[in-house]
């Protein structure tokens, strides 16, 4: 079977789904089926050098802004590929392809990876539109599913399929008598709450100073940012900032800890604190929708709602011996290997693949004379169209008034 897979690439990005792209299409690739990654990227596409470097075919371009160029750049590169599924990922403009490969007999599937409304909305348009409906949609989580399906997803396969991460090599030290925590992913306050868990860090620190902590994974900028946060808190001393890892030495940072902390708004379902329970590590992680399928509080991690004050508590009755850490920390272990291995997503994948295959009858894709795309009042979320005629004046008549605006409080200052 010939998969198509879109993806987009970034210099020096550490999002969970371009790296889920690369875990998942290496691990596809040892399958018997071809796989064609349609990517594309910003500045640099570092991810799709190493799928090349793995032998998987890779058709790259720059992004362009405006979703009636990417739309055409996809039309054509499926055309070549002529494939049997089509994986359109989180793109909006490769999903607008829908009819079309609907007509060629070609599936098309999108992913759904996060509540944010924007995303959300997103996803129940193709979910539901009698034009634009994709065939499947793959949810990161049993949450996002349940969501879903309360809008009319009648004729959809829906598939829960968690972002894989590989099993691990390395362990954290789970004896270690040292309150060591990590954070791992993008340096962003929403909807990381990045600086609450730095609070909660130096309030802790305050009670107990064999605590320290390190971030992984922001950009030089960001690094500077959250290490002086920290200096404004007290705790430069015990808070390390980095760049992201990628590979090896990932895992191996990640097992220098013993706790994983997340305390997000808002998730899909974090592949970062997959990572780190695959090496062992504990998982202390916000309340947000959809964590408590991954994480069970008191058994492989915990759970906390009122951030500050219930982490701090946490801390005090594991001090005090109330749980058995290895205990937790070999649950987490076994909860990835069991549900949330590359090799188990991997596998759904292919079945899906071939659900949706056997239901088809495949024919010649060939390119539209004329893309229609649905009315961009829309506004969903990744969709950027070309300003019209009428568009461009209004803005450029809108920027005129503006100038002229400054201008006269200029001259009226100065007179």
């Amino acid at each position: 079977m010939k998969i198509a897979f879109q993806f987009y690439d970034y210099a020096d990005y550490a999002g969970g789904p371009t790296i889920n792209a690369l875990r998942l299409l290496s691990k596809l690739a040892e399958s018997n089926h071809t796989i064609h990654a349609l990517v594309l990227y910003t500045q640099d596409y570092p991810n799709a050098r190493k799928l090349q470097n793995l032998g998987i075919k890779c058709h790259i371009c720059e992004r362009m802004h405006y979703t009636e160029d990417q739309v055409k750049w996809y039309a054509r590169i499926i055309s070549e590929i002529q494939p049997d599924i089509f994986v359109a990922n989180t793109s909006t403009s490769a999903s607008f392809l829908a009819p079309y490969l609907r007509k060629a007999g070609i599936p098309i599937i999108s992913t759904h990876r996060t509540p944010d409304p924007t995303a959300q909305s997103k996803a129940v348009f193709f979910a539901t539109h009698p034009i634009y409906k994709h065939d499947a949609i793959v949810c990161v989580s049993s949450f996002l599913e349940k969501e879903l399906q309360k809008h009319n997803t009648n004729n959809l396969i829906t598939e829960v399929i968690p972002s894989g991460v590989p099993l691990s090599i390395h362990f954290a030290d789970q004896s270690k008598p040292s309150y060591s925590f990590v954070y791992a992913g993008r340096f962003m306050e929403r909807p990381k709450r990045l600086t609450t868990m730095l609070e909660a860090v130096a309030e802790l620190y305050a009670l107990n100073p064999n605590v320290s902590l390190t971030m992984v994974g922001g950009y030089e900028s960001e690094v500077i940012t959250y290490s002086k946060k920290a200096e404004n808190l007290g705790i430069q001393n015990i808070v390390e900032c980095k760049p992201k890892l990628g590979g090896d030495l990932y895992k191996k940072e990640l097992s220098k800890h013993r706790f994983i902390l997340l305390f997000s708004e808002f998730e899909g379902m974090p592949g970062a604190i997959m990572d780190g329970m695959s090496c062992g590590l504990i998982p202390i992680v916000a309340n947000f929708h959809g964590i408590d399928e991954l994480v069970k509080h008191g058994k492989n991690g915990f759970i906390i709602k009122n951030l500050k004050d219930d982490f701090k508590n946490l801390i005090i009755k594991i001090q005090q011996d109330n749980y058995n850490l290895k205990s937790i920390a070999a649950n987490a272990i076994a909860t990835i290997d069991a549900r949330y291995s590359i090799n188990a997503a991997a596998e759904k994948w292919i079945y899906l693949f071939e659900r949706l295959s056997s239901q088809k009858t495949k024919k010649q894709f060939i390119i539209p004379t004329k893309i229609k795309l649905p009315s961009k009042k829309l506004r969903l979320y990744g969709d950027f169209r070309k300003p019209t005629l009428l568009e461009k004046v209004r803005y450029r008549l809108k920027i005129r008034t503006r100038i002229f605006k400054a201008i006269n409080r200029i001259k009226h200052k100065l007179s």
